[in-house]
């Protein structure tokens, strides 16, 4: 286990909320562009944004943090979890694996190129929203 008693309560709220904020400014900017462009998605898709990687793979780097931070904070924690804390925890972990294998049954059916420059910048914020949830129960 890791020494997180330096993170106290007061430091984690600060920090989520400069997340949040943070989170919002970015989707602001990105509504903002997205009015003047399509999104490089489907048939918008183009070497310009950057070289197209496999919708999967992208999928998976982009959300795998939401899945891997919540349950490296269980890890780190240093008291026992309470029961409602763990069920919440692992309902969380069984949606994620069911949203892998419900996409993982889709793209068998159709797979599509992706261009890699939407994929880097989301995964800092799944990241970061990995980082709200696993605080959340932890």
């Amino acid at each position: 286990m890791y020494d997180l008693d330096w993170v106290t309560v007061e430091i984690e709220r600060r920090i989520l909320f400069w997340m949040s904020c943070g989170m919002i400014m970015s989707a602001l900017v990105v509504f903002g562009v997205l009015l003047m462009m399509p999104a490089p998605y489907g048939r918008y898709a183009s070497t310009s944004w950057g070289w197209l990687m496999d919708a999967r793979y992208a999928w998976f780097i982009q959300e795998s943090p939401s899945l891997v931070v919540p349950c490296v904070l269980w890890l780190c924690h240093n008291t026992t979890l309470a029961l409602p804390n763990k069920l919440l925890l692992g309902v969380f972990v069984i949606h994620y694996i069911h949203r892998y294998i419900q996409s993982r049954c889709e793209d068998l059916r159709s797979c599509s190129l992706t261009p890699s420059t939407p994929t880097m910048p989301a995964t800092p914020a799944s990241h970061m929203e990995g980082a709200a949830d696993g605080s959340s129960v932890t």
